[in-house]
C-alpha cells in the first residue's frame, strides 16, 4: 500500500498545533512509534528549526501569520513487514488563518485542492488556553447587566467577533469541511475527523483519569453533542495529548533536567477505542488513526 495521505491540522491561536507537529516529528524520526520515517522530509529544515525549541526544554513559538508550510514526510508502519508506506502531508498555518476561514466562509484554492478521499482532519483544542472563549451565561449576565441588549460593549465589532465561543468555531469548521468533502468527494463519504485536546497535563487530575470525551461533554457540550449526533456524516474520535508530560513554562523542581536526559521519550496520548480507556507514549497514534491505520 503506497499513496499520499493528507491530514489537515486545524485550530485557532494557542491551540497546540505546532508543538504537536514537533513532537510528532520527533517520534517519527526516532522510529519508536507506530509510524516511522521512510526517507527525508521535504520540510526538514522547518521541522529541525521548530524541534530545537522542544529539545532544549522550551515550547515552540506560535506559527507566524505569514508561514504556510506543508510538512511532507515519507512514512511507513514500524516493523519489518511493509503494510503501509506513503507520504504524509501535514499543512501548518497560523491559527489566525483559520479564523479568517470562519469569517469569510472560504479558503484558498491550494487548501481546497487538499480535500480528497485520502484526506482526514485533526482539530486542536488546548486545555486552559487564554484564547478559549466559553459561552456567555445569559442568565447570570442579565442579573448583572440587565437584558442581553443592555450588555456593555467591550471594544467594538472586532472584539465581538473575537468573543465567538470556541466550541461554536469548531462546529462551524467541521460543517465547512463537510461541505467541502461533499462537493469534492461525494455526500456519502465519511471523513475521519479527530479532536485533539492538547496540554492534557493541565486538565484537572480527576478529568485526566477519565475518557477525554467526558472532558468534552462537561466543558464543551455543544461540540460534544454535535459529534455524537452526526456520526452518520463523520468518523469521529477524541484524543488527549501531552507533548512532554508537564508544563514547560511552569515546571516543578527537577522536571526539566529529567526531561532533557531523553526528550524523545516524553509525552503521551490518551483515548478510548469505545471499549477501554487507553494511555500510550506513542504520539503518532492520532495520525495513524487519521490515516485509517487503526480503529
Amino acid at each position: 500500500m503506497n499513496d499520499d495521505r493528507t491530514v489537515l491540522l486545524i485550530g485557532g491561536h494557542d491551540s497546540g498545533k505546532t508543538n504537536y507537529i514537533v513532537r510528532l516529528w520527533l517520534s517519527i524520526d526516532s522510529g519508536k512509534g507506530r509510524l516511522r520515517k521512510n526517507g527525508p522530509p521535504e520540510a526538514f529544515h522547518y521541522l529541525r528549526s521548530i524541534s530545537e525549541h522542544i529539545l532544549a526544554g522550551r515550547f515552540a513559538p506560535h506559527t507566524s501569520l505569514n508561514v504556510q508550510t506543508h510538512c511532507v514526510i515519507p512514512v511507513r508502519l514500524n516493523g519489518d513487514a511493509v503494510v503501509f508506506q506513503g507520504t504524509l502531508i501535514i499543512p501548518d498555518s497560523a491559527g489566525e488563518g483559520w479564523m479568517n476561514v470562519f469569517r469569510s466562509r472560504s479558503w484558498s484554492a491550494e487548501w481546497e485542492d487538499l480535500i480528497s478521499q485520502e484526506c482526514s482532519v485533526l482539530i486542536f483544542l488546548r486545555v486552559d488556553s487564554t484564547e478559549n472563549v466559553t459561552p456567555l451565561d445569559w442568565i447570570n449576565s442579565a442579573e448583572l447587566y440587565g437584558s442581553p441588549a443592555d450588555l456593555p460593549d467591550q471594544g467594538g465589532e472586532n472584539h465581538k467577533e473575537q468573543q465567538i465561543p470556541t466550541q461554536v468555531l469548531m462546529v462551524e469548521w467541521i460543517q465547512f469541511l463537510k461541505k467541502a468533502f461533499s462537493e469534492r468527494v461525494g455526500r456519502s463519504f465519511r471523513p475521519r475527523v479527530g479532536i485533539i485536546i492538547s496540554a492534557w497535563d493541565l486538565a484537572p487530575l480527576e478529568q485526566q483519569a477519565r475518557d477525554p470525551r467526558i472532558f468534552l461533554r462537561d466543558n464543551y457540550p455543544l461540540l460534544h453533542q454535535y459529534l455524537e449526533t452526526n456520526r452518520d456524516l463523520f468518523d469521529f474520535n477524541v484524543f488527549a495529548v501531552s507533548i512532554v508530560g508537564f508544563d514547560l513554562n511552569h515546571p516543578e523542581e527537577g522536571q526539566i533536567d529529567l526531561y532533557l536526559e531523553d526528550p524523545y521519550a516524553s509525552g503521551y496520548v490518551v483515548w478510548s477505542d469505545g471499549v477501554a480507556f487507553k494511555r500510550d507514549d506513542d504520539l503518532t497514534l492520532p495520525i495513524a488513526w487519521a490515516l485509517g491505520l487503526s480503529k
